[in-house]
């Protein structure tokens, strides 16, 4: 699941709008990098169909302060998206 990172962005123009090269600063990952890991868990986990797994991920984002209220979201999220995640729906 881990693999390399790459930012395609460059340095405010006050540096002279140089891209990253090969590392993007510690400062910008350490931003960045727990957002690719959701967004990577949570397309595993839409190809598995796991609803516990689901709301664990949607409860790692830094804007869930509520778990009741984040259990009700995902499934209304996913109910209205039924039919392009049957997976979640077992028969």
């Amino acid at each position: 699941m881990w693999r390399r990172l790459q930012i395609c962005a460059t340095y405010p123009p006050a540096r002279g709008q140089s891209p990253f090269g090969d590392s993007p600063p510690p400062e910008l990952l350490a931003v960045v990098e727990p957002h690719v890991l959701r967004q990577e868990m949570t397309v595993e986990c839409a190809l598995t169909g796991d609803w516990e797994q689901a709301l664990a991920i949607l409860a790692t984002d830094p804007l869930v302060q509520d778990l009741d209220r984040t259990r009700q979201m995902l499934r209304e999220l996913l109910e209205a998206n039924r039919q392009y995640l049957p997976q979640f729906f077992p028969r």
